[in-house]
Order: C-alpha cells, then sequence, then structure tokens
C-alpha cells in the first residue's frame, strides 16, 4: 500500500513534533514575557498550533491551543498586565483560546479535504481499487527499490476474457458488477504489501513487492482460482488470462515493464485464453 504524503508519518516523526511545538511554546512565551505589552506575538503561537494540528491530530492541537493560552495569560501576568484589572487579561485569554480553536478546526478540516482529494485522485471510482496513477507511484517506488538493495519483485497483468460479450448480452450494469467482484476477490486474496490495480477496461495489475518467481507462481496461481470460483458462482461467463513476470534485475523504466508483461499476457490471449504464464 502506498502512502499519502499526509499519512506517510512514523511515531518517531510526531513525537518530534509534539517536543518541538513545546519548545517552541517556551521560547514564544518567553520573549513574550521579556518584551512585556508592546510587542504582539500572536502570529508566533499560530506556528506549534499548525504544526501539531496538521501533522498530528486535531485533539493534540487543541491541547496545545489551550496550553499556548495558559502560556500567553502567565506571560501577561508577569508583563503587568493585570494593572488595569483582571477581567480584561482573562476575558482576553478566552477570546485567544477561542481563536486558537477555529485554527485548529480550519486546518483539521483542510488536511481531511486534502487526504480525501488525494485518494480520490489515486482510486479508481468503480472497484475503489488503485487507480493508474497509483500503480505507477507504487511501481516506480519498487523499481527504485530493486536497483538499490536488489531485492527481487514480480508483477502479474491481468486481462479479463469475453468481458465485452457481458456488457453486449447482459448490460453495462452487470459490466460493471463483474468488475467489483474481480475487485473484491483480488483485494481479499492478496497480502497487505500488495497493490492491485485497475489500469482501465478490463485489464488489472496486481504488484508483488519482494517477491520471487516461486513465491509469485503459487499466489498468481491462488487468484486465479479465486477469480475463476467468483465468477463461476455468479454466472458470469468468463475466464481470466494473465501474464506474469518476476524481475531479479530492475527493468529499464516503468513503460519497459508494463510493456514486457502485457506482451506476455497477450501471448495467452492469443493462444486460447484462460491461463496463466510465467516469465522471469
Amino acid at each position: 500500500m502506498v502512502l499519502t504524503k499526509f499519512e506517510d508519518w512514523s511515531i518517531k516523526h510526531r513525537a518530534w513534533i509534539a517536543i518541538g511545538s513545546l519548545i517552541l511554546v517556551m521560547i514564544i512565551a518567553y520573549l513574550d514575557t521579556v518584551t512585556g505589552l508592546y510587542l504582539e506575538l500572536t502570529i508566533f503561537y499560530l506556528i506549534p498550533i499548525f504544526l501539531t494540528t496538521w501533522y498530528m491530530q486535531p485533539k493534540a492541537g487543541a491541547f496545545l491551543a489551550g496550553l499556548v493560552s495558559v502560556t500567553w495569560l502567565i506571560s501577561d501576568f508577569y508583563a503587568g498586565a493585570g494593572v488595569f484589572g483582571w477581567g480584561p487579561v482573562y476575558w482576553n485569554g478566552i477570546i485567544r483560546f477561542c481563536f486558537f480553536l477555529v485554527v485548529v478546526f480550519l486546518l483539521a478540516r483542510i488536511k481531511s479535504d486534502n487526504i480525501q482529494l488525494s485518494n480520490l485522485a489515486r482510486t479508481d471510482p468503480l472497484t475503489g481499487l488503485s487507480n493508474r496513477r497509483a500503480f505507477y507511484e507504487a511501481a516506480t517506488q519498487e523499481i527504485e527499490i530493486c536497483r538499490r538493495s536488489g531485492n527481487v519483485f514480480s508483477l502479474a497483468y491481468m486481462d479479463v476474457d469475453n468481458f465485452k460479450n457481458v456488457n453486449d448480452r447482459l448490460g453495462h450494469h452487470a459490466g460493471d458488477d463483474l468488475l467489483r467482484l474481480i475487485a473484491a476477490t483480488l483485494s481479499h486474496h492478496i497480502r497487505s504489501v500488495d497493490v492491485v490495480a485497475r489500469l482501465g477496461g478490463d485489464e488489472f495489475v496486481v504488484l508483488l513487492p519482494n517477491t520471487d518467481s516461486k513465491v509469485a507462481h503459487t499466489a498468481v496461481m491462488k487468484l486465479w482460482d479465486s477469480l475463476n470460483e467468483s465468477v463461476m458462482e455468479k454466472n458470469f461467463p468468463v475466464t481470466f488470462s494473465i501474464g506474469v513476470m518476476s524481475f531479479v534485475r530492475p527493468p529499464q523504466s516503468l513503460d519497459t515493464m508494463l510493456e514486457k508483461v502485457d506482451e506476455l499476457m497477450y501471448s495467452v490471449k492469443k493462444e486460447g485464453k484462460n491461463k496463466v504464464v510465467f516469465e522471469g
């Protein structure tokens, strides 16, 4: 699975963000106390709130907003803000806290919308699988890993035999149901590290990281059997032609890799369909 840039943050990274934000709050509070009431430092308090909300969780941002408001109140106390009475000081503190909460809410909403849009841009709307763009990202990453560390990986390219007949005889709605069934079957029988994608029409690919030819043979044959069982249960008159290649050395390019596996799959179509061919 390929994570988005908003999700790919380890616990270690989040811990550093939390520590850095707390240090920033202390530094800004110190400067706020030293400079007194003459300099406005609101915008600087927003920096740790932004970092915590964006890279951690909204709850952490809300907590920091409360901490910043209390810290700012203490700074005002030492700066002598209470000389005109503490009522306005407390009122200002409440207003600041509410303002920071609004900022946290807006940032959380923007982040959520960005993640949703990113996922939509990388997801096939009909099947819910990864689309061509997401597959290209994952495959490019796997080629780089192979190039750096020598890890072998495999790629299966699949085409649905006689899919056009389903659309012509049963209608496009049935064709859509068939594609969703295939997607569900593939998703159910792959590992969490594998990537299954619909490239368009009735063509699917399964990327198998750190998988040699022997393991790929076992895995893809199980997929093929499961697919045939699924469509037979639903009385869909289709079969599957699959080409599988294992790459011990990284291919020259992503396009070259796809072209080779695509040709392997079409060799199955020419030889009568409903078969899996392995190479590499």
